[in-house]
C-alpha cells in the first residue's frame, strides 16, 4: 500500500495535507547550524583531542595501550568541557534574546 492509498483512506487526509503544506512553507530559522553543533562538533572535538593526546604522549609514554588508556579519558574530558561551554553559550544567547527590546510586544 502506497502513501497516497493510506492518505486517501484516512478521514483526516485533507487537514493532514494542509498541515504538512504549511510546515513545508514555514519561514522559520534554519536549524542546520544547531544540528552541526549538537551532533558533529562533539565527535570532531573528541577525535581531534584523541589524536592530539596520542601525539603529545608519544614521546612520554612508550606503551601504546597506556597512551590510549590516558588519551581516551583526557579526550572525553575535553569533549565534555566543550559540550558544557556550548550549552552555556546557547543558554546565555537565549536569555539575551528574550530580554532584547525588539522582541517586546510594543515594537
Amino acid at each position: 500500500m502506497t502513501q497516497d492509498d493510506l492518505c486517501n483512506s484516512c478521514d483526516n487526509a485533507k487537514t493532514c495535507r494542509q498541515v504538512y503544506t504549511k510546515l513545508g512553507k514555514s519561514k522559520g530559522p534554519s536549524i542546520a547550524m544547531k544540528a552541526i553543533v549538537a551532533f558533529l562538533l562533539p565527535i570532531v572535538v573528541f577525535i581531534a583531542s584523541l589524536v592530539l593526546f596520542e601525539k603529545l604522549l608519544e614521546n612520554l609514554i612508550m606503551t601504546k595501550h597506556l597512551r590510549t588508556a590516558i588519551g581516551v579519558p583526557a579526550a572525553l574530558a575535553v569533549t565534555f568541557t566543550i559540550i558544557l561551554i556550548t550549552r552555556y553559550i546557547n543558554r546565555h544567547d537565549r536569555q539575551k534574546s528574550k530580554k532584547s527590546p525588539k522582541n517586546s510586544p510594543g515594537n
